[in-house]
């Protein structure tokens, strides 16, 4: 690792994910690569909240990506050391970070400068983040082209709500098992938003007004969208939604627990889409 530091003083972007290395090896090669402006650490139990600190002391200021998923040993006190340091990020992720609540982050989240640098945020799998963290990213994170919240309990309807009328630039969204959402939530993104990837799978309330969204506002830029266990989504409107897409578009839309034949229908009284049978 040193040798690498020792050869590389003018590296930019370093991906050590996965790899087998002692902490005082990483910090020390960090702290030679003086241009380093993107760091994946991913899945590295080495690093620490303690190791996390030298490196942000020493390169924070000019780290525009950090990847810190999977990173096991970390806590919350991690996130301090980002809001402390980290003064032009444009990208972050903490997926799998299962203990973070983000309320450490709050301060580079509300510091309007440094968040509307921020094009992409990634805390899918953080099931503790706390929803003031998330209504903070749609007050003040205009930017923000990606949106990675898969897993995350926090996020209801009316987060979605602010997120669609704070984050218009938003392209690739993931409320994937976010159980509590509803058609109306991601509809109003849908007419909002230039989405080009929308993931909501688990989402089990989710009806055929969804995919009848996407295909009023977003068929010029949608390219992939991501509905399995969706059972009130037909196949049928899935269809129309591929019809209408002018660049092409992959589905995925396995549903096994769906009701065999199936048919939705749209109220005209209420704009919402029910089974038949109601």
């Amino acid at each position: 690792m040193a040798l690498l530091a020792t050869s590389f003083h003018h590296i930019q972007s370093l991906s050590l994910c996965g790899t087998p290395v002692k902490t005082d090896g990483i910090v020390k090669a960090i702290k030679e690569m003086q241009e380093v402006t993107e760091l994946q650490l991913c899945g590295l139990d080495a690093v620490t909240d303690d190791m996390l600190e030298e490196i942000c002391t020493t390169t924070g200021h000019r780290l525009l990506s950090l990847d810190l998923s999977s990173c096991t040993s970390l806590t919350e006190k991690a996130c301090s050391h980002l809001s402390r340091h980290c003064l032009c990020l444009q990208k972050l992720s903490l997926s799998l970070c299962r203990e973070f609540t983000g309320e450490s982050l709050l301060p580079l989240l509300r510091d309007q400068k440094r968040a509307q640098r921020l094009k992409s945020l990634v805390f899918s799998g953080c099931k503790q983040l706390k929803s003031s963290v998330v209504e903070s990213i749609a007050d003040h994170c205009q930017s923000l082209e990606v949106l990675l919240l898969a897993g995350v309990v926090s996020v209801e309807d009316f987060i979605v709500r602010k997120l669609a009328v704070g984050c218009r630039k938003l392209q690739y969204v993931s409320f994937k098992g976010c159980q509590q959402l509803t058609d109306d939530a991601v509809c109003l993104m849908t007419r909002h938003c230039p989405l080009q990837v929308l993931v909501v799978s688990g989402v089990g309330e989710l009806t055929d007004k969804v995919v009848m969204g996407l295909a009023s506002h977003c068929s010029s830029t949608l390219q992939e969208v991501y509905l399995a266990g969706c059972a009130y989504i037909t196949p049928a409107a899935v269809r129309y939604l591929e019809d209408t897409c002018v660049n092409g578009l992959f589905v995925h839309h396995q549903v096994p627990n769906a009701a065999p034949d199936l048919l939705m229908a749209k109220n005209l009284d209420t704009g919402n889409y029910c089974k038949m049978s109601e």
